[in-house]
C-alpha cells in the first residue's frame, strides 16, 4: 500500500487511547487496521448507502457517534449521507455531493458565477457523437463521480471517436453505474490546491502547479511542485479557492482543487475532492511546511485546534512519478540510479520490485517510482526533468 493511504491510518492508531473506532471497509483492506480495532464491519461497497447505515444504525444502538471520517473518495459521498440521516457533524450530504459529482460541482460553481469548460452530461454513449458535436471538438468524457484519470478519454475530433468507437477502448462506461461528463478540453497550465478548512474558514493553503496536465502525462512522468507565494498567479488562485469554499460552503475537512489558467489568461474551476491530494502531493507539502496534510485532516474533522505555525522550507518542493508498464518488470534503472541523476532528489519510494508481474489500469497515478526534489528555482525542475528523460528506463515483457 502506497505511505500516503496507510498515513491516515497511522495517524489514527497514533491517537487510539483518545478514540472508540470501528471501522466499515471491504474483505481486501480488513489488514490494515489489525491493531487499530476489533470492530470492524466488512461491505460489498463503500458506496452502498443502506448497506452502511445499517450497519451505522446497529453502532449507534450500543453508543453514540461523533464523527465519522472518509480518507478514501468512494466514502465521501457515502459519509455525507451517514452524517445528514444520523445528525452527525461534518461535512452533510450536499456537500459532499458537491465535492464528489462533477456535474453538480460544476453546476453549483456556475451559479455562483465561477468558470468552467463548456460541459453536458451523458447518460447513454449513443449520444455521444452529438454531445460532442454540440460542444465542439476536442473533448473529454469520463464519469461524472471517480478520481484520477481512470475511465477518463480525450478524443479529438468526430473520426478519432469513430475509430475509438469500434475499439473496446469505452467498455467500463456502459457498465458504470453513474452519470458522465462530456466537456470541452481546453489548452491549459493545471494547478492543484490544497487546504484544510475549519469553521467554514481556510485555515491552511498549498498552491502547486503540475509539470504537465495530468490527462496529458498518463504515459510518462506525472508530478507537481509547490509554487511560492510570491508567484504571479498565487493571489489570483488562492482567491478562487475561497470563492470555491464560501459558496459550495464547505464545513471542514480537507479539500483539494483543480484550477486551470488558460492560453487566454482566464482561471477555470476544473474540480474538488473533499480528500487531500494523492500521488506525491501529501509528501511534498510535508517537506515544505513541515505538517503532514492527513493530520491536519485529522485535527480539522474533530473539531480540534489546528495549529498555525508553519515551518516553511525556503527551497521550490515537488515531486515526480516516473512511469510503470505492465506486464512481468524484467529491469529498470535502480533507486541508486536515479539518486545519482542530479543531488536534488532528495527522497525516492519505489511501488514495484523487480520480476513483478504488474496488471493496473493505465491512470496518472501508475508510477514505478516516487521522487521527492527541492531546487532554488523554477527553471532547475526543467533540468532534473531533462537527466531523467535520458537516464530513466524500464523493461517488461
Amino acid at each position: 500500500m502506497n505511505s500516503d493511504k496507510q498515513e491516515p491510518i497511522n495517524i489514527i492508531k497514533n491517537k487510539i487511547d483518545d478514540l472508540n473506532v470501528s471501522v466499515v471497509t471491504k474483505t481486501q483492506y480488513q489488514h490494515l487496521y489489525k491493531g487499530l480495532t476489533e470492530k470492524i464491519y466488512l461491505v460489498n461497497s463503500l458506496e452502498d448507502f443502506l448497506e452502511i447505515r445499517n450497519i451505522v444504525n446497529s453502532i449507534q444502538k450500543k453508543e453514540s457517534i461523533d464523527y465519522v471520517i472518509t480518507p478514501t473518495e468512494k466514502g465521501v459521498l457515502t459519509g455525507g449521507f451517514i452524517r445528514s440521516f444520523f445528525g452527525i457533524d461534518g461535512p452533510k450530504f450536499e456537500e459532499a455531493l458537491a465535492t464528489t459529482n462533477k456535474l453538480y460541482m460544476k453546476s453549483k460553481v456556475n451559479e455562483f458565477n465561477i468558470k468552467t469548460a463548456p460541459f453536458e452530461s451523458l447518460s447513454d454513449l449513443t449520444q455521444l457523437e452529438y454531445t460532442a458535436q454540440e460542444i465542439g471538438y476536442p473533448i473529454i468524457i469520463k464519469p461524472a463521480v471517480g478520481s484520477g484519470t481512470k475511465n477518463t478519454f480525450k478524443i479529438e475530433s468526430r473520426e478519432d471517436l469513430l475509430t475509438k468507437q469500434n475499439t473496446n477502448i469505452f467498455d467500463e462506461l456502459y457498465d458504470i453505474n453513474v452519470p458522465l461528463i462530456v466537456e470541452k478540453f481546453i489548452e491549459m497550465e493545471e494547478y492543484h490546491c490544497d487546504a484544510i478548512i475549519n469553521d467554514n474558514q481556510v485555515q491552511f493553503l498549498s498552491i502547486s502547479k503540475y509539470l504537465t496536465p495530468p490527462l496529458k502525462s498518463i504515459n510518462g512522468y506525472t508530478g507537481s511542485f509547490i509554487i511560492p507565494t510570491d508567484s504571479q498567479i498565487y493571489n489570483r488562485l488562492k482567491q478562487e479557492v475561497y470563492k470555491i469554499v464560501d459558496n459550495l460552503s464547505i464545513s471542514k475537512g480537507p479539500i483539494h482543487v483543480e484550477l486551470y489558467h488558460t492560453n487566454y489568461d482566464e482561471i477555470l474551476f476544473g474540480e474538488i475532492a473533499l480528500r487531500p491530494g494523492g500521488g506525491g502531493i501529501s509528501k511534498t507539502i510535508s517537506m515544505k511546511y513541515d505538517i503532514s496534510i492527513w493530520e491536519k485532516s485529522f485535527e480539522a474533522e474533530v473539531i480540534q485546534n489546528i495549529s498555525s505555525s508553519l515551518k516553511v522550507n525556503k527551497y521550490i518542493c515537488g515531486w515526480v512519478g516516473l512511469p510503470c508498464k505492465n506486464g512481468k518488470l524484467l529491469d529498470f534503472i535502480s533507486k541508486e540510479g536515479i539518486y545519482k541523476v542530479d543531488n536534488r532528489i532528495k527522497h525516492i519510494e519505489q511501488h514495484y520490485k523487480v520480476n513483478d508481474t504488474i496488471n493496473e489500469n493505465t491512470s496518472s497515478t501508475f508510477y514505478l517510482y516516487t521522487l521527492y526534489f527541492e531546487v532554488s528555482k523554477e527553471e532547475d525542475i526543467q533540468n532534473i526533468m531533462k537527466k531523467l528523460d535520458k537516464q530513466y528506463y524500464i523493461v517488461s515483457k
